[in-house]
């Protein structure tokens, strides 16, 4: 993995700059942006510090945690949840929960995680009616 994105983020970091900041038209903070490619290190600088939302939304209800499940992060899944900061059940705008995105992805492993936290409910509905479904 390239040093580039600890450096962007440490840089940030240092300047003072508003690393809780949104952009347009996505809504995305630069914790949205290393949740969604996997940038572990700087996920878990960013949640370091007290001036970060763990669970700040971006336009269509995706969160840090939602970036990364979505994606297969595994050890990346694991910093938000750590935190105990973030809502490992929570819904899009859509109604669909991490769970199923993780499952619909096939990241069992995520899947895994997610359900261990005993946090999630394994047979919710999303806003089509759809279970998540088997996951083994």
């Amino acid at each position: 993995m390239s040093s580039i994105p600890i450096f962007i983020g440490t840089t940030f970091l240092k300047e003072d700059a508003d690393v809780d900041a949104k952009d347009t038209p996505n809504n995305r903070t630069p914790l949205n942006w290393a949740a969604e490619n996997g940038h572990g290190a700087v996920v878990k600088l960013l949640l370091d510090t007290d001036n970060v939302d763990a669970d700040s939304k971006n336009e269509v209800g995706l969160t840090p945690l939602f970036l990364t499940a979505e994606n297969g992060h595994e050890a990346v899944v694991k910093l938000p949840l750590g935190t105990g900061k973030v809502d490992a059940d929570s819904k899009d705008r859509y109604g669909q929960s991490l769970l199923l995105l993780a499952a619909r992805g096939g990241h069992k492993a995520v899947v895994k995680l997610l359900l261990d936290t005993d946090k999630v409910d394994a047979d919710s509905k999303n806003g089509f009616g759809l279970l998540v479904g088997p996951t083994s």
